[in-house]
């Protein structure tokens, strides 16, 4: 980023190309972005002070809400988000962590799925519950790496169809 934004300033560019170094910039700012966050939140976790801010949300609302901010890499992949949820699911939950949730099971499902698949998003109501259930078409989690999936930083052998 600072390599770039450095020949911005020096470097009489074409538009084109200050396009694109713009559009690596902003990439690249939302995969730091991404990374530290999910390090405050080990961090958060590991001290066992993670604060939930429960109120009552309606889920279904939050959920179509987040699955527009995933359209844009679904469609540059060629995927389809197929969506089933009711109009309106009220629920007590805190807002920011399951639109991080929503957010990290879409974005690894359009990441590890083919182009040109769906990704089926679908939520259902239960008795005091409710359920959020992300089927990609991907190769899902080895037999080999299911006992590494919930260690801390582990990278597991499936890997993005796009180059992600």
């Amino acid at each position: 980023m600072r390599g770039l934004s450095e020949l911005m300033l020096e470097a009489e560019l074409e538009p084109a190309q200050q396009r694109e170094f713009l559009e690596t910039i902003h990439r690249t700012s939302d995969e730091m972005l991404v990374m530290v966050n999910d390090l405050l939140d080990v961090a958060v976790i590991e001290s066992g002070k993670l604060d939930l801010r429960r109120k009552d949300q309606d889920v279904a609302i939050l959920l179509k809400q987040r699955l527009r901010h995933q359209e844009p890499n679904a469609r540059a992949k060629g995927i389809s988000l197929e969506v089933d949820a009711p109009q309106a699911l009220p629920a007590h939950v805190d807002p920011a962590r399951f639109a991080q949730v929503i957010d990290n099971l879409v974005s690894n499902a359009i990441k590890f799925s083919p182009p040109g698949t769906m990704v089926r998003v679908e939520l259902s109501a239960a008795p005091d519950a409710f359920f959020l259930d992300v089927q990609g078409q991907g190769p899902g989690i080895a037999e080999t790496d299911r006992k590494l999936l919930f260690r801390l930083f582990q990278k597991l052998s499936a890997r993005p169809t796009a180059g992600e």
